[in-house]
Formats: C-alpha cells, structure tokens, sequence
C-alpha cells in the first residue's frame, strides 16, 4: 500500500547535521544544514544510574540524504538529538524518517 505523498512545504525547521562520531575523531564535524519537519513522539521518565531523566524522543522528516544515519547528531535550536534509527518510509528516496532522542551527554 503506497503512503500519501509527504508535503516538503512541511519541512519549516533548520537542522545542524553533525557527522557520526569515530573513536579517532574529538570534534564533531557539521556535515550539512537541512530543513526538516519535527514532531515528538513521545516523552518518557526514566531512572538511569540512579537519577530520574526525561527522555524525548522525536519523529523527524528530511528530505533523502546519503550522510544521514544512525550514531550522526542533529542540532535542533540549540538542543543536541542522538540519531537512533534513519529509514525512507516510502521507498521512493524522497525523505527520510529519522528518530531521535534528547542527547544528554
């Protein structure tokens, strides 16, 4: 079944992509600035190493880009997300869904 095209008129916020880390790299490079389309999908409380954390988890939409995966960072005004997951929901290389999760490192 083929999902209704996405509007890219939609994509109404700027994103910093910070390529994935190595274990020689220190510093993150920028690899590209995009628009994108956000949405949070879920907000959760969690207790990690004995302190209770909130942990937001976003849905966002980028149009397709062979850079962007799994491990890489975004930059959303000034909040750092973790990339968790990237996939083209349709399969036409148009966008890219990507979920993301607040980096508090």
């Amino acid at each position: 079944m083929r999902q209704k095209p996405f509007n890219p008129g939609l994509l109404n916020h700027r994103v910093l992509v910070y390529s994935a880390q190595t274990s020689e790299e220190s510093d993150q490079v920028t690899s590209a600035v995009c628009w994108a389309h956000v949405a949070d999908i879920s907000c959760n409380t969690e207790l990690r190493s004995g302190h209770l954390e909130s942990v937001i988890v976003y849905r966002i939409i980028v149009r397709y880009r062979e850079d962007l995966v799994s491990g890489c960072r975004l930059e959303l005004k000034s909040t750092v997300l973790r990339v968790i997951a990237v996939f083209d929901e349709v399969g036409d290389r148009n966008f890219l869904t990507v979920i993301a999760e607040v980096d508090n490192t």
